[in-house]
C-alpha cells in the first residue's frame, strides 16, 4: 500500500496553497481508507485462523481497558499496531477535507477510535516486553491520545508513554 505517502503529501500541499484539489484528495483518502479496511479484514482473518492474539482480562485492576491482547506472536502485535496507525492517518486526512458538517465526521471518527482502543490493548505486551516488544509503540500512542474520551484514559496514555520512555 504506497496510497497513504501520496495522500500525506497531497494534505501537505494543499495546507501550504490553493493548488491542492480537495475532490481529488477526499477520493484518494476514501481508496485508502477501503484499501485499508481490506487488509485490515485480511489480517484479522489470519491472526484468528493462527490464533495469535487473543483477548484476555487486563492484569491491572480497575485499568481503563478491561481487556487486553494476549500476544502469541510480537510480528501480529507489530501488524496490528502498523495497520492500525495507517489507517488513523488515512482517517484523520480525510476528517480534515471531507467535514463541512459534524455528520460527516461521525464514522470516521468512530474508525479511529476502534483502531486506538486496539492499539491500547497492546500495551500490556509492550510493557511486559520491552525494550524491544514494539518498538512503534510510542508514536502509536501519541497518535491516539486524541482518541481517548475521558481524562482517565488520557491519563493511562501518559503512564503509557512514561514507562516506555525509560529504556
Amino acid at each position: 500500500m504506497t496510497l497513504w505517502p501520496a495522500l500525506v503529501r497531497m494534505r501537505s500541499i494543499l495546507t501550504f496553497s490553493d493548488i491542492m484539489d480537495t475532490v481529488e484528495l477526499s477520493q484518494k483518502a476514501y481508496q485508502a481508507v477501503e484499501e485499508l479496511e481490506l487488509i485490515d479484514q485480511e489480517l484479522s482473518s489470519f491472526i484468528q485462523g493462527k490464533e495469535l492474539l487473543r483477548e484476555v482480562p487486563s492484569s491491572q485492576l480497575n485499568d481503563t481497558l478491561p481487556t487486553m491482547f494476549e500476544v502469541k506472536e510480537t510480528m501480529a502485535a507489530m501488524a496490528i499496531c502498523h495497520h492500525a496507525i495507517l489507517s488513523i492517518i488515512v482517517r484523520r486526512i480525510l476528517i480534515s477535507v471531507i467535514t463541512t458538517t459534524p455528520e460527516e465526521a461521525v464514522q470516521p471518527e468512530c474508525d479511529i477510535f476502534r483502531y486506538s482502543h486496539r492499539v491500547w490493548m497492546l500495551i500490556e505486551h509492550r510493557r511486559l516486553h520491552k525494550p524491544l516488544g514494539l518498538p512503534a509503540m510510542q508514536a502509536a500512542l501519541i497518535f491516539t491520545f486524541e482518541s481517548a474520551r475521558d481524562q482517565r484514559t488520557k491519563e493511562r496514555m501518559l503512564e503509557s508513554l512514561d514507562d516506555l520512555d525509560l529504556f
